[in-house]
């Protein structure tokens, strides 16, 4: 690793100086490589680099394998809401859809085919939709109760993107019974069960549910 000093952002925004012993006692402690700009590999990752703030980032952590990295997600730090977002994006001339792509919400997802496939494999992994997250969101922030939101779940029912499903096996170039060979590999034993003809969840939130 190239020796320091380098500048970073500090917990509140400000700047922060590193000197060369804390970088090498940095790079001493984490099981990847540390990286500064001139190091070997370093253009490679900034090419993927997703900065929101910088367009370069100071150093760069590269990890020997999933189980050294953490997801941090905005919402951490401010109370996310997607009616705040909503609320700003059509002050400035945004346009929702007449209904959900997937989902709940008619301003969400909706601006690329694929990502209702996406949301349509926690199904299979984890045993809930796009729909859950949404309508969680609206619990959490006091616009529904637990009741409504099952109702909801209810009524919509199925929600899988079968037209979306179709135009990722043509741009991909598979049948669609390829396709369903494929993320039936990654359903989860943990959570489905196969019940005679079909797949269930034992103990579905929704006792009345239209397994298919």
């Amino acid at each position: 690793m190239t020796a320091g000093p380098i500048d970073v952002a500090g917990l509140e925004g400000e700047s922060v100086t590193l000197t060369s012993k804390q970088l090498d006692d940095l790079n001493a402690r984490v099981k990847g490589r540390l990286l500064q700009a001139g190091d070997d590999g370093w253009a490679d990752v900034v090419l993927i680099w997703n900065g929101l703030v910088a367009k370069v980032p100071a150093l760069i952590v590269q990890p020997t394998s999933a189980a050294d990295v953490a997801a941090v997600f905005l919402g951490y730090y401010f109370p996310w809401d997607p009616e705040t977002s909503l609320r700003v994006a059509l002050a400035h001339g945004f346009e929702p859809c007449a209904e959900p792509k997937i989902g709940f919400y008619a301003y969400a997802d909706i601006d690329d085919d694929f990502i209702s496939i996406h949301h349509h494999l926690k199904w299979y992994k984890f045993g809930y939709t796009r729909l859950f997250d949404n309508l969680s969101l609206e619990i959490r922030n006091d616009r529904m109760t637990r009741q409504q939101a099952i109702a909801i779940i209810r009524d919509r029912g199925d929600q899988t993107p079968h037209d979306d499903i179709e135009k990722f096996c043509g741009f991909i170039g598979i049948t669609r019974s390829h396709f369903v060979d494929v993320i039936e590999r990654f359903r989860n034993p943990r959570i489905w069960t196969w019940r005679g003809d079909r797949w269930m969840i034992d103990g579905f939130l929704v006792p009345d549910w239209e397994w298919t």
